[in-house]
């Protein structure tokens, strides 16, 4: 058993890995001899321990995974950032995922000018989170 002495290892490592195939890395070709001589040579595909499915691809448009959010593209400001998570501010619905803001939740994003974490008139952001007439707005409550 050519593979014996590696189970021995990991087992004494205290390592558990799956197994997954063979250790033949030959592509899957065997070559057997005969008596006269002549040789036959068989041909499987693969190559053993190799293949599986594919994790979640940030940015194809299909919530998969861990990913909160997949809008078709890994750009940061538009709600889902470049590691397929909500950005602060931003709910994310659907595959591809619409984001959307929220006013009054304290935190200015997408198209919002202000956001102080209440829809109350007269304190210089409006229900609409934009800038009332006569104030400025800076930064984030």
């Amino acid at each position: 058993m050519r593979s014996s002495w590696k189970a021995a290892l990991l087992v004494m490592t205290g390592l558990t890995l799956a197994a997954c195939g063979s250790d033949d890395t030959s592509g899957g070709s065997t070559t057997t001899t005969g008596q006269g001589g002549g040789a036959t040579t068989s041909t499987s595909s693969g190559m053993g321990g190799q293949g599986g499915a594919a994790g979640p691809v940030c940015g194809d448009g299909a919530v998969a995974g861990d990913e909160g959010c997949d809008d078709g593209n890994t750009a940061a400001g538009d709600g889902c950032g470049a590691s397929c998570l909500p950005e602060a501010g931003f709910s994310c619905s659907g595959a591809p995922s619409v984001c959307t803001t929220t006013c009054g939740d304290g935190f200015v994003a997408g198209n919002e000018a202000c956001d102080d974490h209440d829809a109350a008139p007269g304190d210089g952001c409006d229900a609409s989170c934009a800038v009332e007439t006569g104030y400025k707005c800076l930064g984030e409550p």
